[in-house]
């Protein structure tokens, strides 16, 4: 089957969860150092998409990423920065491990959201993610996500590239409130779609976020798309 056209499976315009997987599954980034590099080659071509694409939240996993952004303009420049980054991080993978060949797949998963309340789910499962995967038991002890940037103001080298989304700045009038207010939601949204997350959220198979119509129209549109290729 042909793979759908990027402006076909990511609009220009749109807000998105996005995932990129590492080949055949490989945990290349099972260690701390293999997620600082992830990282660290991620956002040190942040510059390709600077003030084209704002990213709201980010957490790294063994051999996936999941980061939830926006795209101010066109699609274009979040596919120039991913593919710059990618290629940073599987030259330093390669080097490090003494191995050849692709490092991740060719091209990354996008799940579009339908409103804010879609950009809120998304957040929320991207911070629930390490808990899913049972490397820890709170999203609080996970240090290579978003989580502990809105849920208790702690920064980062990496999270000094985040756009706070106005859902959140709207919780209310200072940090702390926010803070805790972040925390209350994630953990209520947890309470109510964890057991859905352990058996394969269709958020994260999906390829959109939002109302049962929204969604049952995304997915007619991409399946009419798919005819066409």
């Amino acid at each position: 089957a042909m793979e759908l056209a990027r402006a076909v499976t990511l609009p220009d315009f749109s807000v998105f969860h996005y995932v990129w997987r590492t080949v055949n599954g490989k945990r290349f980034m099972s260690k701390a150092w293999g997620k600082v590099m992830f990282l660290n080659s991620f956002f040190a071509f942040y510059f390709r998409a600077w003030d084209q694409v704002a990213v709201y939240a980010y957490c790294v996993m063994s051999n996936h990423y999941h980061m939830v952004a926006e795209l101010i303009s066109e699609a274009k420049h979040m596919s120039r920065w991913a593919h710059s980054s990618h290629t940073s991080f599987a030259q330093k993978v390669n080097k490090v491990l003494k191995r050849k060949g692709p490092v991740g797949m060719s091209r990354f998963k996008s799940v579009i959201a339908e409103n804010t309340e879609a950009l809120m789910h998304m957040m929320f499962y991207n911070d629930w993610n390490p808990v899913v995967a049972k490397i820890v038991v709170s999203p609080a002890q996970y240090r290579y996500s978003s989580y502990r940037f809105y849920a208790f103001g702690e920064k980062n080298q990496w999270t000094k590239h985040l756009t706070i989304p106005h859902w959140y700045t709207d919780l209310a009038g200072n940090d702390a409130d926010r803070q805790e207010l972040y925390r209350e939601l994630s953990f209520a949204w947890w309470e109510l779609y964890g057991d859905k997350l352990k058996t394969r959220m269709r958020l994260a198979e999906g390829n959109c976020a939002g109302s049962d119509r929204f969604m049952r129209k995304r997915e007619k549109f991409l399946r009419a798309a798919a005819n066409q290729a």
